[in-house]
Order: structure tokens, then sequence, then C-alpha cells
């Protein structure tokens, strides 16, 4: 058995399944798409070979003929910081078609792929999630999805007539840097009237959520047909009741084991197939009543 991983440098996850696989006798690489081009190059003749040659000259790596590819982290190809932004801006772009170009010929060639490139774009996006969430049969928060100014202050004083708040998620992760250089995170906000009217919030989409009570949090990882599930005590702490991920230490959440329920577990298998994916990390909310609510999917969470 031959095993490809995409990875970037300092990915402890890559790291460990590099460790584990090599400890069994199974014959595996890993490569950054990160060294391209300043370290590496990528070359492909159609009609000629159905290989995908990484590297440079007589080193090249010959990317055909894995039993499995896990795609764990595709890595963005880095530019010379001295190269034109004009040019960069089309190199960036050409780098992205090329690289997935070879990804979506890669599934075509591989039996088993971690998780199908040609995947991506449906689990990947947050709002569809939810969507294929509800058809699957999960609970998910009451939501809104939207850019208007008047739908949003009409959800939040829905909430707020019944003493409920509403948190405010972005469409998808992003970095600011400030003026002194820190990065600023967007993450889950609670957001109120006076704070949609400071922002002009038609300017950018958000998803907007009735929070929900939460008793604990659970991530569920699925790998296959086998399912881990780990509690998570977010309310222990101000840092987290409201974003887990907000922990400096993931010890501090006091994770522990935790059996899933059959029904959820049904329906994590019907998502999974839904997506054609076969690795993804699930989180819930279980609330005072003991009900299991959907949050997210990340289709290539971290376990470690």
């Amino acid at each position: 058995m031959k095993i490809l991983t995409f990875s970037v440098p300092g990915d402890t996850h890559a790291a460990a399944v590099r460790w584990g696989l090599t400890e069994l006798g199974v014959e595996n690489c890993v490569v950054f798409l990160t060294d391209i081009p300043q370290r590496e190059s990528l070359s492909f003749e159609p009609g000629v070979s159905e290989e995908w040659r990484f590297g440079r000259g007589g080193s090249d790596l010959r990317l055909s003929g894995y039993d499995s590819i896990w795609f764990r982290r595709s890595g963005a190809m880095v530019l010379p910081s001295g190269s034109h932004p004009a040019d960069r801006k089309y190199a960036q772009a050409a780098w992205r078609e090329v690289r997935d170009a070879m990804h979506l010929h890669l599934e075509s060639a591989t039996p088993l792929c971690v998780n199908p490139p040609s995947s991506y774009l449906l689990v990947d996006n947050k709002a569809f999630q939810l969507k294929i969430a509800v058809e699957a049969g999960f609970q998910i928060p009451k939501t809104l999805v939207s850019s208007s100014r008047d739908e949003v202050v009409d959800f939040i004083r829905s909430h707020a007539a019944c003493g409920d708040e509403t948190i405010c998620k972005p469409i998808l992760p992003m970095n600011w840097l400030a003026q002194d250089g820190a990065a600023l995170a967007v993450s889950t906000e609670v957001v109120d009237e006076e704070i949609v009217d400071s922002a002009d919030v038609s300017l950018c989409p958000a998803i907007y959520q009735l929070r929900v009570r939460k008793s604990f949090e659970v991530r569920i990882t699925t790998i296959g047909s086998s399912m881990f599930a780990i509690r998570l005590d977010s309310q222990a702490s101000d840092v987290t009741s409201l974003d887990w991920r907000n922990a400096p230490r993931t010890a501090m959440l006091g994770c522990e084991e935790i059996s899933i329920p059959d029904g959820v577990s049904a329906l994590c298998r019907w998502f999974c197939r839904r997506l054609r994916i076969v690795f993804a990390c699930f989180d819930f909310i279980v609330d005072s009543d003991g009900q299991w609510i959907f949050l997210e999917c990340n289709e290539m969470g971290n376990f470690l």
C-alpha cells in the first residue's frame, strides 16, 4: 500500500499520521505545495504521461500510483517576495488553477481520497451545510443568513422579545492585521440592534443565529465508518462559553469521551454520504434538555 499526503509545514496531524504509518510499515509520502515555486516545480504532460511531477530535474516525485491520498492541507504556493504585485496576482490565480486541476486528476485516478477534492466546494460552505443539516434531520439553531439590516434587526427583536440573545458568525474564517501588526480573528459574537446600527451590515453577509443555552458541547470525528466523540465543558469558563475555540489550551475544556446517540450517529453518516466525504469533524451543542444541536461540519478538522 502507498499513501500520499498533502500538508503544510508545522502540521502535527500529518506528522503524527506519517509516523504511525511508518511504524506499521506502510509506504507513505508527505508533499508541501508551499514549496512551489521557490523550492520545487510542478509539471504535467497530458497525452504523454498521466503523472504529475513534483520536484526539480532528476529528483522529481511522481504523484501517481497511490492507493490513497489524504488532502489534509493543500496549502497555497508561496511566491518570491520581490515579485511585482500585478505579476503576483496573476501567478497566484494561475497556481490555484493548476493545483485544482492536479487535485481533480489525482481524485479520478486514486481508489480512495480523503476527502475527494470535488466535494470541497459543497462541504466547506457553511451556509450550504446548514441546508444539508436540515435535510438530514439535524436540529439547528434558528438561523438567518443575510445582508439586510431590516431583516437582521427583526431577527434580533424576535429573540429579544423572549429574553434570548442573537449571535453573529462569519461566513468564513478571516484574520485582519491591526496597525501594531497584531492579528485580529473574526469569531462568534453576541449582537444587538445597537451593534447592527453602528455597522453597515449590507456590505457583507453573515450568519445570525439564536444563542442556544448550552449544557456542554461535543466534537465528533468521523473516519470512514468509525466515530469518536469528545465532550467539551465550554460553559466552565466565560472565555469559552460563547465559542470553545477561544480556549488558549484545549485541556481547559475538560475533554472526555462521550457516547453518541444512535440517531445522531446515523445522521452524521447520512450527511457524509450526501456530501461524498469520508472524514469530518462535527460540532454540536447539547442543551439543558439533552438535545444535540448541529453547529457545523469541518471536512478536515483537527483531532489531536
